[in-house]
């Protein structure tokens, strides 16, 4: 049994919340983006003036995604900061810690998922008065994408905190483990 965390484990906890950032950056944004490119050029929606509601939906999205991923990774920040405390006192992890870093993948989703949520609705909201159907659709594509982008988001987190993982893991099982894991087969 590990009764320390590695003297290195807060420099390893910095450069995984780098990677982490990285992670968000890239599925995010190219959820983004490749929704954008799908229902800018492959399926124009907006009957009159679509260059107009083209261009109106890129300058909100070039204003809402560094803002939502900047928010995103300051709301990331203060879950984990728990974690870094642990990581930087070399000590073994208390039962709480050891939660937050088994349920980073799905914070990661959580924090994620409200932010798409919220751009699915923004977004729905700003193209209402060129189309209702062409809202549904903006409304329904940012939604499926957000949805994939978070997906992808929990299996990079999941990959890329296995580190982290292992020391939280050193010091046994968390409590309640076995019979969590029962009814999932």
């Amino acid at each position: 049994m590990v009764e320390r965390a590695d003297p290195d484990a807060a420099e390893l906890w910095r450069a995984t919340v780098r990677r982490l950032t990285w992670a968000a950056v890239i599925a995010h944004s190219l959820g983004g983006f490749v929704l954008f490119l799908l229902l800018g050029f492959l399926t124009p929606f907006a009957p009159a003036g679509p260059d107009k509601q083209l261009a109106l939906n890129a300058i909100v999205a070039v204003v809402y995604l560094p803002l939502s991923l900047t928010m995103g990774r300051l709301w990331s920040k203060r879950r984990g900061a728990p974690v870094e405390r642990w990581l930087s006192e070399r000590r073994p992890p208390t039962a709480t810690e050891r939660q937050i870093v088994l349920g980073q993948p799905s914070s990661f989703v959580v924090v994620s998922g409200v932010f798409w949520l919220i751009a699915a609705v923004l977004f729905t909201l700003l193209n209402v008065s060129g189309s209702d159907w062409g809202a549904l659709v903006v409304g329904g594509g940012l939604v499926l994408s957000g949805e994939t982008s978070c997906a992808l988001g929990y299996l990079m987190c999941e990959r890329i905190m296995r580190p982290i993982t292992v020391l939280a893991l050193a010091g046994g099982p968390p409590r309640g483990a076995p019979a969590r894991a029962w009814p999932d087969g």
